[in-house]
C-alpha cells in the first residue's frame, strides 16, 4: 500500500514472515522472487487503510479495483516528474526507470516496459536493452564460494563455445548482447567482447559469477573441431534470435490488441499504428525464414528455454 508516493517498508503473505523492502527495485525484486503481481493503490493523504475502510467501505473497494500493477504506476509517476520534451528531462527518466527493469526475469514482461520507456524517452528499445546488459562492475573481497546459479541452457551452451573456441571470436564479437536475456550471461558476454583472454574474463568478474563461469569454460561439449564449432554456433544463434523475434512479435501482439480496442479493428490508423502493425508482419515473415534456415542446417544438441 502506498501513501502519497512513499515505498511500503514491508511485503508479505498472510501466512509468511514480513520481507523488507526498501526501494522500487526492491519490489520488484521480491515480485519477481515470489512469482507474485503487486499493484499500487494510493491512499489519499495521511490515512492508513482502516481510516479509509471506516469513511467509506465502496472507496476503499475502488481503490483496491484501480490498484496498477508497480511497475506501471512507477513508470507513470516517474514520467509525470520530468518534462518529456526535454532531452535532460527523458535521460532523467531513463536513469531513474530503466535500472527496475534489471530485476524482471520475464523476456516479455521486460520487452513490453523496454518498448514503454522507448516510447517516453524517444531512445531505441536496442539502445535502452544494450544499456541495460552493462555489467555492474563490484569490487572483489573475499567470501565463501557459491554454487552457480541455474542460467539459460541455449544462452549457456554459446557461452561455452565462445569461451572454448578461439576460432569463433570474430564471429561472437557481431552477437548483440539483447540475444542473451539472463543477467549473469549477458555480464560475461559484455566482458568477453572486451577482453580477449579467458583469464581477463575470470578476473573482472565479480565473485558470485566464479562458479557459473568456471561451469562455463569446464563444460564438454559435443564438438570434435573448429569447424563443428562454427556450425554450432551459427545454429545456436538462429534458436536465440528466433526466440528474441517470437517474444519481439508477443509484444507487438498485445499493442495491437490495444490499438484495436482504442479505434476498433476497423476504425483509421495513423503512421505510428500502422508501423506496428507492418513490424509485426515483418516478424512473422523472420522467424519463418529463421526456420526455413533450421530445417536444412546441421544442429547440435543445443536447446533455448529447454527448447
Amino acid at each position: 500500500m502506498i501513501r502519497g508516493h512513499d515505498v511500503v517498508i514491508q511485503a508479505g503473505g498472510d501466512d509468511e514472515q514480513p520481507v523488507p523492502v526498501v526501494n522500487w527495485r526492491g519490489l520488484v525484486t521480491y515480485q519477481e522472487a515470489a512469482s507474485v503481481e503487486l499493484r499500487v493503490a494510493v491512499l489519499p493523504q495521511g490515512k492508513d487503510p482502516d481510516d479509509v475502510i471506516r469513511a467509506d467501505a465502496e472507496s476503499w473497494r475502488t481503490l483496491i479495483a484501480d490498484a496498477e500493477p508497480v511497475l506501471d504506476y512507477r513508470l507513470d509517476a516517474a514520467a509525470a516528474t520530468v518534462d518529456l520534451e526535454n532531452p535532460r528531462g527523458r535521460s532523467e527518466l531513463v536513469r531513474e526507470f530503466l535500472p527496475l527493469l534489471g530485476a524482471v526475469t520475464d523476456p516479455v514482461v521486460r520487452a513490453h516496459y523496454l518498448q514503454r520507456l522507448s516510447r517516453l524517452s524517444q531512445t531505441g528499445e536496442e539502445e535502452l536493452a544494450a544499456v541495460l546488459a552493462r555489467p555492474q562492475r563490484a569490487a572483489r573481497s573475499p567470501r565463501a564460494p557459491q554454487l552457480a546459479a541455474k542460467g539459460d541452457a541455449g544462452e549457456e551452451f554459446t557461452l561455452s563455445l565462445l569461451l572454448q573456441y578461439d576460432s569463433l571470436r570474430e564471429d561472437g564479437l557481431k552477437v548483440p548482447e539483447t540475444l542473451f536475456w539472463d543477467a549473469q550471461a549477458r555480464q560475461i558476454l559484455v566482458l568477453w567482447k572486451e577482453l580477449a583472454q579467458t583469464n581477463a574474463v575470470k578476473s573482472a568478474l565479480p565473485p558470485e559469477l566464479d562458479a557459473y563461469f568456471e561451469r562455463l569454460i569446464l563444460r564438454r561439449l559435443p564438438i570434435s573441431d573448429a569447424k563443428e564449432a562454427s556450425e554450432a554456433f551459427a545454429d545456436c544463434l538462429r534458436k536465440l534470435e528466433t526466440r528474441r523475434l517470437r517474444a519481439e512479435k508477443q509484444a507487438m501482439a498485445s499493442q495491437i490488441a490495444d490499438l484495436q480496442e482504442q479505434v476498433g479493428a476497423s476504425g483509421l490508423l495513423d503512421t505510428a499504428e500502422q508501423q506496428i502493425i507492418e513490424r509485426d508482419t515483418e516478424i512473422g515473415k523472420e522467424i519463418h525464414r529463421h526456420g526455413r534456415s533450421d530445417d536444412g542446417a546441421k544442429t547440435v544438441e543445443t536447446s533455448v528455454n529447454g527448447n
